[in-house]
C-alpha cells in the first residue's frame, strides 16, 4: 500500500502469522489468533510484584513480618518460582558493631533462606547504619496452588532498627519458570 499526503510515498506493511520455526523446522513461536503466543524457547510463564513502603521498627531479634509479599499460582508442579527482593533498612546503635538486620524469605510458613542486610556506617553522630538487600532465590516448590512468599525481620544485634526507612520502597518480584 502507498500512501502520499504531499508528494512523499511510504510504504506500511503487515506480515501475519500464526507460527514461527527456525531453520530446523522447530516450532518457536506459536498464536491462537486471540494475541496470546505460546512459545518453546520463553521459559517466564508470569510476573508478579509486590511492593511495600510501610516504615516498621523493632529492637527485637524475633521475626516479625515487614509487609513486603506477593503470591503466585505456578502453571506446573515442574515450574520453578525466581524471586527478586530489594529490602531497605536502617539500624542506630551506640557502637560500630553487629551492624546488621537479618532479613528471612518464606515460601507460606516455611523459612526458605536468610539474609543479612549489613548496613553500613554514616560516620556522623548520629550512628545510623542504611542500606538495601538486593537478593534473588530459586525456588522449586512442586505446586500448582497459590504461594505466598514473604520477607520477615529480626534485628542483629543492639539498637533499633526500621525497614522501610522514611516510607521508601522494597519490593519482591516473582518470575514463573516453566520447565
Amino acid at each position: 500500500k502507498l500512501c502520499s499526503s504531499n508528494g512523499n510515498f511510504t510504504m506500511t506493511s503487515k506480515l501475519k502469522v500464526n507460527l514461527i520455526n527456525d531453520s530446523g523446522d522447530n516450532n518457536i513461536i506459536t498464536s491462537d489468533g486471540s494475541g496470546v503466543i505460546t512459545s518453546s524457547k520463553f521459559k517466564i510463564g508470569q510476573v508478579i510484584q509486590g511492593t511495600t513502603t510501610s516504615e516498621l521498627t523493632s529492637t527485637s531479634s524475633s521475626y516479625a513480618d515487614t509487609g513486603l509479599t506477593a503470591s503466585i499460582t505456578p502453571t506446573s508442579t515442574s515450574s520453578k518460582v525466581l524471586i527478586f527482593i530489594s529490602q531497605n533498612g536502617v539500624r542506630k546503635q551506640s557502637n560500630h558493631t553487629n551492624n546488621a538486620i537479618n532479613i528471612k524469605l518464606l515460601r507460606d510458613s516455611t523459612d526458605i533462606s536468610t539474609f543479612f542486610l549489613y548496613s553500613l556506617y554514616t560516620g556522623t553522630s548520629l550512628d545510623l547504619y542504611g542500606a538495601t538487600l538486593s537478593v534473588n532465590f530459586l525456588d522449586t516448590p512442586a505446586s500448582t496452588s497459590a504461594i505466598t512468599y514473604k520477607t520477615q525481620y529480626a534485628n542483629y544485634g543492639t539498637g533499633n532498627i526500621r525497614i522501610q526507612d522514611a516510607s521508601s520502597m522494597s519490593t519482591i518480584t516473582l518470575m514463573e519458570i516453566l520447565d
